[in-house]
C-alpha cells in the first residue's frame, strides 16, 4: 500500500523535527544561562547595617570600575536593624558574576548580597 509508506514516513520526519527542536531548545537555553552569568551587567539586592555602610560599598563599587545604573533603597525606621537596596551595576568588561558577587559580599558593612535573576 504506497500511502502507507508516505504517512510513516512523514511521522518519522514529525519525531526527528520534534527531537532536533528540544535539543536546540535546551542547547539555547543554555548559552543564555552563560551569558547571563558572563555580561558585564548585574544586578543584585544587598542588606547593609547601615546608611553609611550602604554609603561605603557604593564608594568601593566605584573603586572597582563599577558604573552604578539605578539604585532602590529599601529603609523602614523602627523596622528593622538594617538598610536594604537592590541595585543595577554596569561594569567595565565582562565578569564571572559569582565571582563578582563573592567580591562584594566581602566588603565591609555588608550583611547579605544575592543576585537577582533576568526574567
Amino acid at each position: 500500500m504506497p500511502n502507507g509508506d508516505i504517512f510513516e514516513s512523514i511521522n518519522l520526519v514529525s519525531v526527528l523535527t520534534g527531537i532536533f527542536l528540544l535539543l536546540i531548545m535546551s542547547l539555547m537555553q543554555k548559552i543564555d544561562r552563560y551569558l547571563c552569568l558572563r555580561s558585564n551587567h548585574i544586578h543584585f539586592s544587598a542588606e547593609f547595617k547601615t546608611m553609611e555602610s550602604m554609603g561605603n560599598f557604593i564608594q568601593q563599587l566605584r573603586e572597582m570600575g563599577c558604573q552604578l545604573d539605578d539604585l532602590e533603597v529599601n529603609s523602614r525606621e523602627g523596622y528593622t536593624d538594617y538598610v536594604g537596596a537592590t541595585f543595577w551595576v554596569k561594569m567595565d568588561m565582562p565578569v564571572n558574576h559569582i565571582e563578582a558577587i563573592q567580591k562584594m559580599s566581602g566588603i565591609k558593612g555588608v550583611k547579605y548580597l544575592e543576585e537577582l535573576e533576568y526574567m
